[in-house]
């Protein structure tokens, strides 16, 4: 359990170098079966804005993890379609859609 909240603290850290507070307080990390994840929210943002947040934060973390990625659906598709085709980091190994929830996408990201 320590461990995990030292690898949080490390990528959190290194999100803080790059993101602005507002950004910051977006996201929350966690760990789930043993697999880092990143919840961010992505509602009332612009698709530019919302795709350089995700660029950054896949950059900046170097470990393998699932990006949990709350885009909404009720106000408009905007985010979910950039999210679906815009992306092109080759470290992103899968796009899927919560079946449960059309505003959330998870990103696998290596």
């Amino acid at each position: 359990m320590e461990k995990d909240k030292m690898k949080n603290k490390v990528i959190t850290d290194r999100l803080s170098m790059i993101l602005t507070k507002g950004e910051l307080e977006r996201i929350s990390i966690g760990e789930i079966k043993g697999q880092t994840r990143i919840r961010i929210d992505l509602h009332e943002m612009r698709c530019a804005e919302a795709k350089r947040t995700i660029n950054n934060i896949i950059a900046i973390n170097r470990e393998p993890c699932v990006l949990d990625l709350i885009h909404g659906y009720n106000h408009g598709t905007a985010l979910k379609e950039m999210i679906q085709t815009d992306l092109d980091s080759y470290r992103i190994v899968s796009i899927n859609s919560n079946p449960y929830n059309p505003g959330e996408t998870f990103l696998n990201v290596a």
